[in-house]
């Protein structure tokens, strides 16, 4: 499954210049699976669950710059355009929690350092060790 097709590709760069990054279906399928990966693991450190295909323009538009990117670094001639090249900064800004996906919620528990904890302890429970108060980190 995909987040970008070829067609998508082609409207935001042109046909001529993805032939170029990614002159076959196994190239741009890697380069495709590669910036989805990323576009996931971003995600899922504050807590977004993607599935294996998307309608979101914002995470397509971030995986087509992801694509942009790699596929673009690997080709003699060709250099990132300038607006593609803050992809990975916003990439950290989902990671961090200071961009949110518009179409999905995040799930605290899943993000990093999320948790559950019930009130009992022992094997039916989890009690909670830390927090925010106890600890000076935060």
């Amino acid at each position: 499954m995909a987040y970008i097709d070829t067609t998508y590709v082609d409207n935001a760069i042109g046909s001529d210049v993805r032939s170029a990054v990614a002159p076959t279906t196994a190239a741009f399928n890697q380069f495709e699976a590669a910036a989805r990966a990323r576009i996931k693991e971003a995600a899922s450190g504050a807590g977004y669950t993607l599935g294996d295909t998307t309608t979101s323009a914002q995470v397509q538009d971030l995986t087509l710059g992801v694509f942009i990117i790699l596929s673009y670094s690997q080709t003699k001639g060709i250099t990132v355009p300038p607006e593609f090249r803050d992809t990975f900064y916003r990439l950290d800004d989902i990671r961090t929690g200071k961009a949110k996906l518009i179409d999905y919620t995040p799930s605290s528990r899943d993000g990093v350092g999320g948790a559950t904890f019930s009130a009992t302890s022992g094997t039916s429970g989890r009690p909670q060790v830390f927090d925010r108060k106890s600890t000076s980190q935060w």
